[in-house]
This record gives C-alpha cells, sequence and structure tokens, in this order.
C-alpha cells in the first residue's frame, strides 16, 4: 500500500509594515492582475482595489502634509480598506491555484503574489516503555 502525498500551494501575501512600500507593493499587485488575461473574471475587484490605492495614497499625502489634512483613523481606515481588498483577490487567486494544482505557482507569481507549500506533518510515534 502506497500513499502519495500531495502538497497544497497556498497563496500569501507579504504586507510590508511602511505605508509607502504598502502602496508600491498593492500597485504591483494591482498592475500584475490589471494586464494578465487569466485574471479578467477578476477585473472588478481589480479595478475597486485600484481605486482603494489611490485614496490610500491621497490619504497617506494629507497625513504627512504639515499641517495635517487627514486624521490617522482615516489613514488608517483607507489601508484597511485595501488590504482587505488584497485578501479578498488573494482568496480568488487561491481558488484559481487549486482548480489547476499543475500550474499553481505561475498562477500565483503571475498575480503579483508569494507562494508557500503546506507541510503535512504525520502522526507522531510515541516509543515509550515502561
Amino acid at each position: 500500500m502506497s500513499s502519495v502525498l500531495i502538497k497544497l500551494i497556498i497563496v500569501v501575501l507579504n504586507f510590508p509594515r511602511v505605508i509607502a512600500v504598502f502602496i508600491v507593493y498593492a500597485r504591483a499587485i494591482f498592475m500584475a492582475m490589471s494586464t494578465h488575461p487569466r485574471f479578467v473574471a477578476l477585473a472588478a475587484k481589480v479595478a475597486v482595489l485600484n481605486t482603494d490605492i489611490g485614496a490610500l495614497e491621497v490619504a497617506q499625502t494629507g497625513f504627512k502634509t504639515k499641517p495635517q489634512t487627514v486624521s490617522i483613523e482615516d489613514r488608517n481606515n483607507a489601508l484597511e480598506k485595501v488590504k482587505a481588498d488584497l485578501r479578498s483577490l488573494k482568496n480568488d487567486v487561491q481558488a484559481l491555484a487549486d482548480a489547476d494544482p499543475v500550474n499553481a505557482k505561475s498562477i500565483i507569481t503571475s498575480a503579483g503574489m508569494s507562494w508557500k507549500t503546506s507541510s503535512n506533518h504525520g502522526k507522531r510515534q510515541n516509543k515509550a516503555t515502561d
């Protein structure tokens, strides 16, 4: 009896902590997904992402000006909206990758996202004796 171990490919979003770098990261995912024909069905979500990235850029610029024209709460709300959009797109890309496991890595990287393999740990063997 032989068992085949299949490793799942999982989509990973590596959010940068610096807001300016996060904006560049989100913009790169937008560009990758808007130009690739594989993600035509997600065009509406990608367009919403672009709009929310623009709002985040405006909020970040207003937050950095002296005197501030945007509060930190407004900037953080815009940031969380972009993160929610990216998480939603991540779930859609994961569904596409699960539907085609042979090309899962290329699907994920063409979306501008990262991937990792799941590790399946077997049951621990207890060899304790009395």
